[in-house]
């Protein structure tokens, strides 16, 4: 029997689409930071290849530590907790400072790549591994927010699919503005791509607020459930127990080597266009491409029968449409001259 609680809808799809935004800023942020980082220090700043290596390994061994040490740490209530919530005020405080500090990775000290090198190993790993703490915090506490925030399976599964919508356009826009701004060479122009993301990510943390808010209910049903535990377990005690479970240690190998092919990837597209500059709008449209993924995998993954299946693949068409004419925007922007001086050389001709 099927309880028609499941069915319940208690928020507007208007706060759904404002909780989507945490989607929007993570895929963004991403997009970007993948696309250029291996790439700006390997071959524009001039460090050695092993030492980037070394670097994104540290790296990857802190990402992989972080997330679950930070979901320990603020599984508790704070003197913040009963009149902010318990999720609310550290989205907001990851999220700001993820956006501000993706800024620090393409500001290295401008010392020599051979002589400097260990100065500039330094700074990747501190200037990574920083982003990707305050990453970690906005992440974890923005997705642990949504099976309190999102009560039964049906609003769930709307919130799911109107965020993910909401999500495409960070994708799009991750991977559209870092190429428009900086140019091949030239390590101020990647702080003013930084810039550019920035400005973005910031008006997506604002547009967050609404949805991310906690209602008084959520916040006395973690109070009333935190009174309720005597002792709490320890992390080393926490992870024994999870890592116990076999089930969940394929997801993660399985989800991690998954991951790892996708970065590398979106990593090796600066590699594949090189310097230069006419192809810039190539790798535009390679990574903005990327997104029609959402033609098969959207629908599949955020509603529960056929009907909605079919309505969501003509939404999913719209969207399309919508993404290719800010593509097309993009390019109209850095090809504008180009078009003005072939379209007169065609009409000359043409006489």
């Amino acid at each position: 029997m099927v309880n028609k609680n499941n069915s319940k809808i208690s928020h507007s799809k208007g706060n759904m689409a404002s909780y989507g935004f945490g989607k929007f800023v993570i895929e963004m942020m991403e997009m970007a930071f993948v696309s250029l980082g291996f790439f700006f220090y390997e071959y524009e700043v001039g460090l050695n290849v092993w030492l980037v290596a070394l670097g994104y390994i540290i790296f990857a061994v802190w990402n992989a530590i972080n997330d679950p040490l930070v979901g320990y740490l603020t599984n508790r209530p704070f003197k913040f907790t009963k009149k902010w919530g318990r999720r609310f005020p550290l989205i907001l405080f990851g999220g700001f400072l993820t956006v501000i500090s993706y800024f620090l990775v393409f500001m290295p000290p401008r010392v020599d790549p051979i002589s400097g090198a260990w100065i500039i190993f330094g700074w990747l790993v501190f200037s990574t591994c920083l982003f990707d703490t305050f990453n970690s915090i906005f992440f974890v506490n923005y997705v642990s927010l949504f099976p309190d925030k999102f009560r039964t399976i049906e609003e769930r599964r709307t919130a799911t699919g109107i965020g993910t919508i909401v999500g495409i356009f960070g994708v799009a826009l991750g991977a559209i503005i870092p190429p428009l701004l900086y140019t091949f060479g030239d390590l101020g122009s990647y702080m003013i791509q930084a810039g550019g993301i920035i400005l973005v990510g910031i008006i997506g943390v604002f547009l967050l607020i609404p949805g991310s808010r906690e209602d008084q209910e959520t916040i006395d049903r973690f109070l009333d459930t935190h009174q309720d535990k005597t002792e709490r377990e320890s992390f080393f005690g926490t992870l024994k127990m999870v890592l116990k479970q076999k089930s969940f240690v394929v997801f993660i190998i399985t989800y991690m080597l998954y991951r790892g092919m996708v970065i590398s990837m979106t990593a090796s597209i600066p590699f594949l266009i090189g310097f230069n500059e006419n192809m810039r709008i190539q790798m535009i449209r390679i990574k903005g491409g990327s997104i029609r993924k959402v033609k098969i995998i959207l629908p599949l993954e955020t509603f529960g029968n056929v009907k909605t299946i079919i309505v969501s693949i003509k939404n999913i068409d719209k969207i399309n449409e919508v993404l290719n004419l800010l593509m097309d925007f993009f390019f109209c922007i850095e090809y504008f001259p180009f078009l003005i001086e072939y379209r007169v050389k065609i009409s000359q001709i043409l006489k």
